[in-house]
């Protein structure tokens, strides 16, 4: 597991561990209250060995508890408090025996092996695979080994035999049995616990890797590769999209009269803007070449026939955002405002996965993006920042009654002339 997968594991423990932890000790206070008052007149009060016990699992979870408060935690820590309960329960499990004289047999009648499950349950909730098994293996080396040093003599029997008419249920096989049975359950707690691993991790690995390909990919296209693969999300398509060019004015003159820590500034505040106009909209960032943006909207989901619509809005909010950047470029240090052209274009267009064998790129291509470059380029004859073709315009329902119309424009490299709008927007403050 690399560094970063195993941080965020890590982190997912502590807090299952800091769980488990927060509910022991609500089930000690339960324990105890109930032990207090249910308990013989005067029984609870002369049992000075029983607060003890109490007393020490209680500061245990608050240790616990503690532990995971000052960021101290390790998943061997959690180990090791789980190893220690079952330790302690299943000796006062043993000691009770002595201090009430009941016959070692017996234990499994006692109230501190109820609580053997429940330890192995707290412990499942962790995400550690060794944990429940561990626990189970203390419990049952110290209750068979507590047994079996007294049948050898090597401890002193701690009572007479079982009562008569219920002694088989307390015969050494049936204690064994009980261990048995508390075995069973700490192997389906195990189970549970590595199919809730092996969840987390599956959660965090892809976690992580939409978060690497978001780095590369727009977020839209990450979440898709991630959860559908690329096969999936890469296998080419043909559907209709709209596309959003946008480019610098002059840009070449600009940057030569700059330091190139204030370009990549300049560049890296310009990209914010048209990212924020674009995905506000529902679109995706298809490249950055330099100055100039390629948005695409409609992938890369199957058309919804709001693509154009929602492009056009994506321009103007990006031909608003222009004029708010050049206000305050122009309050705080006198700068000329930028100039941008914006060419938008909807119709069909491939949607898929380009390149070869050692580089893929996610992008669309056609005639319909060929179109929304040329239209970006001809904002500057035309002298508007926004250029429409009346495909897109209708597509979203129509251009304005105050939109300029241009008809049978021939744009560079194209044969066919179309039909352009203008909506009356600046990008000037």
């Amino acid at each position: 597991m690399n560094p970063r997968l195993l941080a965020l594991f890590n982190d997912a423990d502590a807090r299952a561990f800091r769980t488990a932890s927060l509910v022991r000790l609500i089930l000690i206070v339960g324990f105890a209250f109930m032990y207090v008052t249910l308990a013989p007149e005067g029984y609870a009060a002369r049992n000075v060995a029983a607060f003890i016990a109490y007393g020490v699992a209680f500061a245990t979870a608050l240790a616990a508890l503690l532990v995971v408060r000052l960021g101290l935690y390790h998943p061997r820590l959690g180990l090791w408090f789980s190893v220690f309960d079952t330790a302690w329960v299943s000796l006062v499990m043993v000691a009770a025996t002595y201090v009430y004289g009941i016959p070692i047999e017996m234990t499994g009648a006692l109230p501190p092996f109820l609580f053997i499950p429940i330890l192995l349950a707290l412990a499942g909730l962790r995400y550690g695979i060794w944990t429940v098994p561990v626990c189970f293996l203390t419990f049952a080396v110290i209750d068979l080994g507590s047994l079996l040093a007294v049948y050898r003599g090597w401890l002193p029997h701690p009572g007479g035999p079982p009562p008569e008419g219920v002694g088989f249920l307390f015969t050494p096989g049936v204690a064994v049995a009980r261990v048995a049975i508390v075995g069973m359950l700490a192997g389906v707690l195990t189970l549970a616990v590595m199919r809730g691993r092996q969840t987390l991790l599956r959660g965090i690995e892809t976690t992580q890797a939409r978060a690497d390909l978001s780095r590369f990919l727009p977020q839209a296209i990450a979440d898709a590769i991630a959860t559908q693969g690329l096969e999936t999300v890469g296998r080419g398509r043909q559907q209709r999209v709209a596309v959003l060019f946008a480019d610098i004015r002059g840009f070449t003159t600009l940057a030569e009269a700059m330091d190139p820590a204030d370009v990549g500034a300049l560049l890296g505040r310009y990209r914010r803007e048209v990212t924020l106009a674009i995905e506000g909209r529902g679109g995706i960032v298809d490249k950055f070449i330099g100055d100039a943006a390629m948005g695409v909207f409609g992938v890369p989901g199957p058309s919804t026939g709001t693509e154009a619509k929602a492009a056009i809005a994506a321009g103007l909010d990006l031909c608003s955002r222009l004029r708010g950047w050049n206000r305050q470029r122009s309050e705080r240090s006198g700068s000329l405002p930028l100039v941008v052209g914006i060419g938008i274009h909807y119709g069909p267009a491939f949607v898929g996965t380009v390149g070869g064998l050692e580089r893929l790129e996610f992008t669309v291509v056609g005639d319909t993006v060929n179109v929304a470059q040329r239209l970006e380029a001809a904002t500057k004859s035309v002298g508007t920042p926004l250029l429409i073709s009346r495909i897109a315009a209708e597509a979203a329902g129509g251009a304005g009654p105050d939109w300029r119309e241009f008809r049978a424009v021939r744009l560079s490299g194209r044969d066919q002339p179309i039909d352009l709008v203008a909506p009356p927007v600046s990008a000037d403050p």
